[in-house]
This record gives structure tokens, C-alpha cells and sequence, in this order.
């Protein structure tokens, strides 16, 4: 038989047959290649490379430790923190109203004894070294000068006692007065024996005037009268005490008996005089 007629007819294959096998073939061959090369590829942390450049950071500063104390309680020993210390302020080696205060207590206290004049001096200047310019130093050390008979630097602290005291101060009128008298002094070697006892007597009034106390300061004058009832300057004192705790009557007769002792060339006469003719019209 015709082999034409036994054989069915070979039929020939579609062109896309073959590319659609060949392409899964290669996908497949290029996915196994793809899955080995990335097994095989080293990690790389995020941020390490070649390219960058290592930064260092400096550690913060340690701070100071606390100091500590361990104390000893029932339950055990227990740290506790303690605070540090501060030093002490520096010591205050200011001349203020209470260290000049202290030291014008010292002066009149020595200036009650005859003894200590010379240490009063010495005390009393280093105030006036200090603080030139205040009031208490400087009427301190016009009494314990004047009482030394240095009229001359007596004078000189009297006075400057009035330029810096305020106006209002009820010591200037005293010490105006005994500044007034002081070129009259006598000199030492012409000192009469009472002297000590009026100088004495003198200093205790005018220390009770100058801190307010009017009770003491006439207690003290009217000592001088009865020590020396001649003395006509005890009588004085216990007159200008007395006109200033305002008993007109008595401070007048103080006064009038200061004039009947007081010879006619004492420098406080006109002083005197004045004042009486003042309280005789005040007087009721």
C-alpha cells in the first residue's frame, strides 16, 4: 500500500510553541543563579564601610562625688549624705555704731579714776584715728583730754564735736560752755587740792548728761556740793542740771549761789548771768 495512505499526514509544530519553552527554561536557570549568588554575598551592617569616618565621643565629666556619713542605727549602718560645709564669713573688723558705743563705755568708765586718764587717752584715739568724723569718739576724747590739762587737744575735740553732731543734739549747748571756759584753766602745778574732787565731779555730770540720765547726773552735782559747798563751779553744776530737768526755782538759787562764791573775773559769770535773767522770766 501507498505509504501516503497509512501514514496520517505529519503536521508541522507552531513557532510559538518554542519560544514559550525556551523562555520558562531560561526563567528557571536565571532564578537558581539569582538564589546562589545571594547565599554566597557577605552582610553589611548599615552604616560600616570604606567611605566613612569613625566619630569619637567624648565621655561626660564625672561629677563630684557627695560626701557621706555612715551612721550606726538599731537596723544597721546607714549612709547618709551630708552637705558640704561653707566657711565662715571673714570677721567683720568695721568700726559700727556698737563697737564705737563699746569703746566711749570703756573711756568713761577709766575716766572716773585718775589713774587710768592716760590709758582712757590712748583708748579713746584709736576711735578718733578710726572714725575722725564721729560725734561720740570726739566729745570722749575732748573729756579725757581736758581732764589730762591738754586744753590745747581738748578744745580741738570740743570743737569738732560740734561740727559733726546734728543740730538737734541736746549736748552741744554743755559742751560749747566748757569749750568757752577751757583757755581759763589753770595749769597743773597751780592745781589747789580740791581740784582732783571737782575735775571728778565734773566728769561724772557731764558723762550722765551726754546719755540722758538726769537723775544720776544731778545726784553727781549735788555730791560736789556737799564735798566742797564752797567750790562756786559745784554750784554750777547742779544749776545747769537742774534747768534741764526744768526746776526754774531751784536751779536759780544754784545759780545765785554760784555768783555770791564766784570771784568777778570768772569766765562763766556772763554765762550765768544770762540764764538767770531767762528762768526769772520763765518763772510763774
Amino acid at each position: 500500500l501507498p505509504t501516503a495512505e497509512v501514514s496520517p499526514p505529519i503536521r508541522a509544530r507552531s513557532p510559538w510553541v518554542g519560544f514559550a519553552a525556551g523562555g520558562a527554561a531560561l526563567l528557571v536557570v536565571g532564578g537558581g543563579l539569582w538564589w546562589a549568588w545571594l547565599q554566597r554575598a557577605p552582610e553589611v551592617t548599615l552604616g560600616e564601610g570604606p567611605d566613612r569616618t569613625p566619630v569619637v565621643v567624648a565621655p561626660a565629666p564625672t561629677p563630684a562625688p557627695t560626701p557621706v556619713e555612715l551612721l550606726e542605727t538599731d537596723a544597721g549602718t546607714k549612709t547618709v549624705e551630708v552637705p558640704p560645709v561653707k566657711p565662715p564669713p571673714p570677721p567683720d573688723d568695721g568700726w559700727n555704731e556698737a563697737r564705737v558705743a563699746r569703746l566711749v563705755d570703756d573711756v568713761y568708765r577709766l575716766n572716773k579714776s585718775s589713774k587710768e586718764l592716760t590709758r582712757a587717752a590712748k583708748l579713746v584715739q584709736t576711735c578718733v584715728d578710726a572714725v575722725p568724723d564721729n560725734a561720740d569718739c570726739r566729745l570722749a576724747a575732748g573729756l579725757t583730754y581736758e581732764r589730762l590739762r591738754a586744753f590745747d587737744k581738748s578744745a580741738l575735740h570740743y570743737r569738732a564735736f560740734l561740727q559733726n553732731a546734728p543740730t538737734t543734739d541736746l549736748r552741744r549747748g554743755a559742751v560749747s560752755e566748757r569749750l568757752s571756759a577751757l583757755p581759763q584753766r589753770k595749769p597743773l602745778e597751780q592745781t589747789p587740792a580740791n581740784e582732783s574732787d571737782l575735775e571728778s565731779s565734773r566728769s561724772a555730770v557731764l558723762l550722765h548728761l551726754t546719755q540722758g540720765r538726769l537723775k544720776e547726773a544731778l545726784d553727781a552735782a549735788s555730791q560736789c556740793v556737799t564735798r566742797l559747798p564752797r567750790e562756786p563751779e559745784c554750784h554750777l553744776l547742779q544749776g545747769d542740771v537742774l534747768a534741764k530737768m526744768n526746776q526754774v526755782q531751784e536751779s536759780t538759787r544754784s545759780y545765785e549761789r554760784f555768783l555770791a562764791l564766784a570771784p568777778a573775773d570768772h569766765p562763766r559769770r556772763p554765762s550765768v548771768l544770762r540764764k538767770l535773767v531767762e528762768l526769772r522770766a520763765t518763772a510763774p
